[in-house]
């Protein structure tokens, strides 16, 4: 299975889809191959480029998510910061964090503010299917 944003496992799926996504990484060959493999599995995904857009996205009254999907690493502003702003006005809404450059102390201070899960980049669509799966029926990551 290839690793993203190489071709999409078909097979991927998400049971009791459509959940809505939000997907947020200013790498755009990832961000639209995230968006595509979630949308193929049938989530409705909305992607933001920027922290600036993502934020705007979660406070529009129209927009509710299921599930925010964030690159740890993105200019001006990381995947904590949106973790943070999230945790404070959405405690329940879960949030991925998706990165290369992973480190202990990294992993564990987003433990700390809540993270759903820590997903290691390159992931291929399966696993990310997998991991949307595990966190919208409360189980844990498989580390």
């Amino acid at each position: 299975m290839s690793s993203l944003p190489l071709p999409v496992d078909q097979t991927a799926s998400l049971t009791r889809a459509p959940y809505r996504l939000l997907v947020v990484d200013d790498d755009l060959p990832m961000l639209r191959a995230v968006t595509k493999v979630l949308s193929r599995a049938g989530a409705q995904v909305c992607s933001a480029c920027s922290t600036a857009e993502a934020m705007a996205l979660m406070s529009d009254p129209n927009l509710g998510f299921d599930v925010v999907l964030t690159d740890l690493r993105m200019p001006v502003t990381s995947g904590k910061f949106i973790l943070s702003v999230i945790k404070s006005t959405h405690p329940s809404l879960p949030v991925l964090i998706m990165s290369a450059y992973w480190t202990q102390e990294t992993k564990d201070e987003c433990t700390r503010l809540g993270v759903a899960e820590c997903l290691d980049k390159p992931i291929t669509s399966h696993s990310l299917v997998q991991a949307i799966h595990r966190v919208m029926h409360g189980e844990l990551p498989k580390n």
